[in-house]
């Protein structure tokens, strides 16, 4: 059966489940996005087309489908439980059910333009993205790796926080660390955690962001590395 046809009985009950089946593993894939682009554009499509429209283009990864899908959350209220799923799916960022998708994703917040900057990929096990947050590990030379969270600020700028290592720690040699590093601090947790954080303002662009998000990754992974010997992330 062809791509229309396979559409169209998304939209009969008796046949919704096998269409779908075979739309998931269809070998034209620019075909099926298209066909199924329509089928969102549609007002007149039911729920129960749109749902499975959206599991297919999450099973395919049909990213191009991101913009017709965020507008459905508001218009079909009964799915949006299962059309956030995929939006998180497909775009790797985990705004939640009360977002302004749309929005979101007109406007991508600095989380998710440093992952694209730092070449992590959302959706994999390596990135978590939210509105305000992004936490990914970031990959180091030597195969080494580092955990960094960046939270953005309630004046626009971004903090960047990443964790060099458990255990308790001289304070005063880890004050002296401290002063040979320009643009970051580092700092002592209740429970002895070494914490190095920098902070930029809202005018720094995303490409300076980015590198020092790396500079951070690399010498927390160095100051771990010195001070516990291992590679906690």
């Amino acid at each position: 059966m062809d791509v229309k046809n396979l559409i169209e009985s998304l939209r009969r009950p008796a046949s919704r489940a096998a269409a779908r089946r075979q739309l998931e593993s269809h070998e034209d894939g620019t075909a099926v996005a298209e066909a199924l682009g329509l089928l969102l554009a549609d007002e007149t499509s039911g729920d129960n087309a749109v749902w499975a429209a959206a599991q297919i283009a999450t099973s395919r990864g049909l990213t191009q489908l991101i913009p017709l899908l965020a507008p459905q959350i508001e218009r079909r209220t009964g799915l949006r439980m299962e059309l956030v799923a995929a939006l998180e799916a497909l775009s790797g960022c985990q705004y939640g059910a009360e977002a302004d998708w749309p929005a979101l994703l007109a406007s991508p917040p600095a989380s998710c333009r440093l992952a694209s900057l730092l070449a992590v990929s959302p959706g994999c096990a390596e990135v978590q993205i939210e509105a305000l947050r992004l936490l990914a590990v970031v990959k180091l030379p030597g195969e080494r790796t580092q955990l960094v969270e960046v939270i953005e600020t309630e004046s626009g700028g971004l903090r960047i926080e990443s964790s060099c290592g458990p255990g308790r720690h001289d304070a005063v040699e880890i004050e002296r660390l401290s002063q040979q590093i320009p643009f970051a601090e580092l700092w002592i947790d209740p429970v002895g955690q070494v914490h190095m954080m920098a902070e930029i303002d809202s005018n720094t662009d995303d490409a300076a962001a980015a590198e020092l998000v790396r500079r951070v990754a690399a010498i927390s992974d160095t100051l771990e590395l010195q001070l516990t010997g291992k590679d906690e992330l």
